[in-house]
């Protein structure tokens, strides 16, 4: 296991290699490898908070229990956070976490996991309890990070700096960005995830707004569905209800 601290960060980064040789049967039983992750600071019985497919959920902690999650998981009460790139079940122990790393059932394959495999996993400390919202930045920012390439050098007058759609509304995240599926304008999907419903602002780059002079919520099938947006120059209006999602198409 290699770990690295990032400089001024509230944050410790790690990579494994599991070279797992374990093989599961009837007769001795499943065995499996964890991490575990404590937070002495934790309150209990307060609750577990598990990312769930556009949104979370919070669980009391029971003995031995087996839940999933995605991205993250933020221990009750606590001031810290596990970030991971690849394992979601996750058992919980009263004031701990852990993320089941390998397992190795036997039936119907006698040796699903007997393997060498890689995995990155983060743990993250709060000064106060972070939001549902930022837990979910949080998240997606470990599981897709920046992709740096060399250049050649060459003169330009591009910023050093720039952003191409910047939400400021603190309790709503982009999904979503990507051209329509019929080739007529712009999607962006937006969620809520601190329960309670508020008006989404973005804020979008010129060339991203390009042409494009109106807005209208559609659902998941692009669609409209005659609920307002508005397009204002380059910033994006809509109403969010709490722990729901909202798709705008520009055109």
């Amino acid at each position: 296991i290699k770990a690295m601290i990032q400089g001024l960060s509230p944050r410790i980064d790690f990579e494994a290699e599991i070279d797992w040789r374990e093989i599961g049967s009837l007769a001795n039983g499943i065995p499996g490898l964890y991490l575990e992750f404590a937070d002495d600071s934790a309150s209990l019985p307060d609750k577990h908070r598990f990312e769930t497919p556009f949104g979370s959920v919070e669980r009391l902690p029971e003995e031995r229990q087996d839940v999933p999650t995605l991205r993250y998981a933020h221990i009750a009460g606590g001031r810290m956070t596990i970030l991971q790139d690849s394992k979601y079940g996750h058992e919980v122990i009263s004031g701990a976490v852990r993320p089941r790393v390998v397992r190795s059932s036997f039936d119907p394959d006698h040796a699903p996991e007997v393997a060498k495999s890689k995995m990155r996993y983060s743990i993250v400390f709060h000064e106060a309890p972070p939001t549902p919202a930022e837990l979910t930045r949080l998240g997606a920012d470990w599981n897709h990070p920046l992709i740096v390439m060399s250049a050649t050098l060459q003169d330009g007058d591009m910023p050093v700096s720039k952003t191409f759609a910047e939400v400021k509304t603190a309790s709503v995240v982009l999904s979503t960005i990507k051209p329509a599926e019929d080739g007529n304008g712009l999607i962006l999907r937006l969620v809520e995830y601190n329960g309670a419903e508020a008006e989404a602002e973005v804020a979008l780059a010129p060339e991203m707004v390009a042409g494009f002079t109106h807005a209208e919520v559609c659902d998941l099938m692009e669609r409209p569905t005659g609920e307002a947006a508005k397009l204002v120059g380059t910033v994006l209006r809509t109403k969010v209800k709490a722990n729901s999602l909202v798709t705008v198409r520009l055109s």
